[in-house]
């Protein structure tokens, strides 16, 4: 078979010049079409760049596109340019042509089978937005999402082509709306949430592996180090000449001799003489050192390979844990933390004199990075983490986050260092596309390959991921969790701690816009809050209203406990009191006497507000007939003066005399 095609960008260089700059040349062949011409029939391939493929790139099949000889040149430009352009990943261009053939495609072959271009008018668009709306053969319809990606990828298609000089007049009947399910309502639903209790298991145990590798890494290394100049680890791949005898027996008081017994040797040894440190059976039974070979191959000594390659690099799975604690402290996407760079993060000094770890693709580069590091070392400040790591699925929009940073073995900056220190020596011989990610490790089994997470939005699609997790998971007895419920998790929190306030949930979120993150990451668990909040303010104002105003949430501080009548105390049941049982308590001033009654002996407010509740007695002899102020506010004074008052300490009480409050109501 043969390619028919016009000259790309690359062959065109190549035919006038030299080209040795990989980088040119990669640019210069991404994100290409290919006419191929078989036996059979055609096919058309859209080439992009995927960096886990045999060349760094892969060919995904668009002939469907053929059945539509006036549409595939213009529609198969417009995908190419688009994708080059926004550097999209290959996961995003493949999506985006699965939506062409499976939404307008589809379409065209039931409604135009023959359309040109110039066919495709605001009409026959609007037609195809009915069609979208309709019920299926299987009684099915589109949820909205769905009808939104199939309406978007042929929009932006067909908005490149009326911006090219060559396309744009075969288009001046097509007029696009800006919003097209604006009045339809969003059927998504929420990702569910990690139930607490296995959310702060996950936590310990992502805590405990991550202290243990750090540990079993670094001692493995100074074991290693220590030993770089000894003369059996610098010697060259030799191997003793009487460690067997003319028969072909070895002589077993040379191989008891065997120095690598020592596992500190064994590791200087394999710095030295092993290429990139990809540790393979296979590649070490090729050299001469056979007495190094057997303390590698069998696991009597040092666990073999499975144990002693976490000097030089880690495998998928023992960066699991490290993936999930960023994860849950960063609130991140799946794909954004798994495609994090390293120059993403850094650590610096903040406005307020803390130290923090920033990561920002857009305005760090490496120079800087080093030089802000080595001074804030010799500072030896506090610090914070920022973390700016990129959303494929918003226009790469960086993700700024901004964290403590600490040298606590589960903190964002500590796992940062600690991952960049671990894959130094593998990171020098990485792919060119790989080696500035932050998770690089060598694959288990057949070939060792340097490889990092393909990052897409689930776990499925990446199969050392995938099999990491459940492993993790397995060796935990935890229950599978998938990647992207730690966002949604993590920005719920925010929710709980912030009292549902939005903006702190948007920003948390990264999000453009407050309606987004209402959308889709209003939880379950925050409808129930919400339903709760709004439950308490109708009792509340239920209380007020019926107290008269002497019942008043309004002007009491945040930390004060709204169930509570009197202003200053606490109540460990509110609905079920002596004074209103069933109901909230509205008994205002009686608190001093009631067995569910609290107050907190180290607040000076609480302090205040019973020192006030007493000067409102009194006061209220003045008011009350005798009889009936001995019988209802007497026994309350009593429990004032003789519990309550003597219990706080002459340091709250000197506090709480610099508050001024205001007279509470009259009692009754």
């Amino acid at each position: 078979m043969r390619i028919k095609k016009t000259p790309s960008a690359y062959s065109q260089k190549r035919e006038a010049t030299n080209i040795t700059d990989f980088v040119s040349e990669k640019a210069a062949r991404s994100y290409r079409i290919e006419l191929v011409e078989g036996d059979a029939r055609q096919r058309l391939d859209f080439v992009v760049p995927f960096e886990a493929a045999p060349g760094g790139e892969k060919a995904i099949d668009i002939s469907w596109l053929l059945d539509f000889p006036m549409l595939w040149e213009p529609f198969s430009e417009a995908l190419a340019t688009s994708a080059r352009l926004a550097a999209n990943p290959f996961v995003t261009v493949d999506g985006r042509c699965s939506q062409l053939k499976n939404g307008f495609i589809s379409y065209l072959r039931v409604a135009a089978p023959n359309a040109a271009l110039s066919d495709i008018t605001t009409a026959l668009f609007e037609d195809f937005i009915v069609w979208l709306r309709r019920t299926r053969s299987n009684g099915t319809k589109y949820k909205k999402m769905s009808k939104q990606h199939f309406q978007m990828a042929i929009s932006a298609v067909l908005e490149y082509l009326q911006g090219t000089e060559k396309w744009k007049h075969q288009l001046s009947e097509l007029a696009l709306r800006s919003n097209y399910w604006r009045d339809e309502t969003d059927d998504r639903k929420p990702v569910e949430i990690i139930p607490e209790e296995t959310y702060r298991d996950i936590y310990i145990a992502c805590k405990k592996e991550i202290t243990a590798t750090m540990a079993k890494v670094r001692h493995q290394r100074a074991l290693m180090q220590a030993k770089m100049d000894n003369p059996v680890a610098r010697q060259g791949d030799i191997f003793p000449a009487d460690a067997y005898y003319a028969s072909g027996k070895f002589n077993a008081k040379v191989w008891k001799t065997n120095p690598y017994t020592d596992v500190g040797l064994t590791l200087a040894a394999l710095k030295h003489r092993t290429p990139g440190v990809i540790l393979s059976i296979t590649e070490l039974e090729k050299m001469q050192d056979k007495m190094l070979l057997r303390v590698v191959e069998d696991n009597k000594f040092f666990g073999g390979i499975p144990t002693i390659h976490s000097c030089f690099y880690p495998y998928a799975r023992e960066l699991i844990p490290f993936v999930l604690m960023l994860s849950i402290h960063l609130d991140y996407n799946p794909e954004t933390v798994l495609k994090s760079l390293m120059k993403d993060y850094v650590i610096r000094k903040n406005e307020v004199g803390s130290i923090e770890l920033v990561a920002s693709p857009a305005n760090i580069n490496r120079e800087q990075k080093e030089k802000l590091e080595k001074a804030h070392e010799a500072q030896g400040l506090e610090a914070e983490i920022l973390a700016r790591a990129k959303k494929g699925r918003s226009k790469n929009t960086e993700q700024k986050q901004i964290r403590p940073a600490t040298d606590d073995p589960d903190n964002p900056a500590c796992i940062v260092k600690f991952i960049e220190e671990w894959t130094a020596y593998i990171r020098e011989v990485a792919q060119p596309a790989t080696q500035g990610r932050l998770f690089l490790f060598v694959t288990e089994q057949g070939d060792r390959v340097i490889r990092s997470f393909a990052g897409y939005s689930t776990a499925g699609n990446d199969k050392p991921l995938r099999n990491g997790l459940e492993r993790f998971y397995k060796d935990h007895g935890l229950p599978h969790v998938a990647l992207n419920r730690f966002r949604t998790t993590g920005l719920d929190v925010t929710d709980a701690l912030f009292e549902g306030d939005i903006r702190a949930k948007q920003a948390a979120g990264n999000h453009a816009s407050p309606e987004t993150t209402y959308r889709m990451y209003t939880t379950t668990a925050a409808q129930q809050r919400g339903d709760e909040f709004l439950g308490q303010v109708g009792q509340l104002r239920k209380r007020w209203r019926e107290s008269r105003g002497k019942v008043d949430p309004r002007n009491r501080p945040d930390r004060a406990d709204m169930g509570a009548a009197t202003p200053g105390w606490t109540c460990a049941d509110p609905f079920s009191g002596p004074y209103t049982p069933n109901k909230l308590c509205s008994s205002y001033g009686s608190c001093p006497a009631c067995p569910h009654a609290g107050i907190t002996l180290d607040d000076a407010y609480a302090c205040a507000q019973a020192w006030n509740l007493l000067n409102a007695i009194d006061d209220a002899a003045a008011e009350i007939a005798p009889d009936a102020w001995l019988t209802r506010w007497s026994p309350i004074k009593k429990k004032l003066l003789e519990v309550w008052l003597p219990r706080f300490s002459p340091a709250v009480v000197e506090k709480a005399r610099t508050i001024t409050l205001a007279k509470l109501p009259l009692l009754e």
